[in-house]
């Protein structure tokens, strides 16, 4: 019992940890924005890219940069209705920042949800752990069950198989897999003329 107990501390403690770290360089990240980049008056705080606009140019003069007029003027708010306010010289955002924040945090979400799935591994494998010391009996020499039954001789590297069903031939189970009677013939023992399917076993369509 004492091994679930403390792997499930560790997990949390390292989610714990991560978390910590995330909170941190998102701080670090928007100091550094801030006060790195110079700020126009009404400007996006987080702008990465500024342009001087030059005489004769208009909020449509931007679409280089993947901006239309109203995509520019959200980027600089200090712009009026008409975008008539543009003053030559001047700088004006052309692109915001990209945080790190976010992959941060999807990456510590992410960590949350591996622990939640790890710990409830542990705590049903250390339910079924006592369950079969509580006296639960297994035979050892049981063979795992499986529906499928393979037509012998097959390919042995087959990705996917057909059932033979009573009226099927290669060209039947060839259109219904979506491939070819050859292909059918070259991983199976069904012989040239495929006469040798067996009903109600499965066969190779695709390796």
């Amino acid at each position: 019992m004492m091994a679930p107990t403390l792997l499930k501390f560790g997990l949390l403690l390292l989610a714990q940890l991560h978390l910590t770290w995330a909170l941190v360089a998102r701080a670090s990240a928007t100091s550094s924005l801030a006060s790195n980049q110079p700020q126009q008056t009404g400007t996006a705080i987080n702008c990465a890219q500024f342009e001087t606009v030059v005489s004769g140019q208009t909020c449509d003069s931007f679409e280089n940069f993947h901006l239309d007029r109203e995509q520019f003027k959200a980027l600089n708010p200090q712009i009026n209705k008409e975008c008539k306010n543009l003053i030559a010289g001047e700088r004006y955002c052309v692109k915001l920042a990209v945080s790190s924040s976010s992959s941060i945090d999807t990456s510590a979400k992410t960590t949350l949800s591996t622990v939640t799935t790890l710990t409830t591994v542990t705590k049903t494998t250390a339910t079924s752990s006592e369950t079969k010391m509580a006296g639960t009996s297994t035979t050892g020499n049981s063979a795992p069950t499986s529906s499928m039954n393979p037509q012998p001789g097959i390919a042995e590297n087959c990705k996917q198989h057909a059932r033979v069903r009573p009226d099927d031939d290669c060209d039947t189970i060839a259109e219904r897999k979506h491939t070819t009677s050859d292909i059918i013939k070259q991983l199976n023992p069904v012989g040239p003329q495929c006469k040798n399917l067996w009903k109600g076993y499965d066969i190779c369509v695709r390796v």
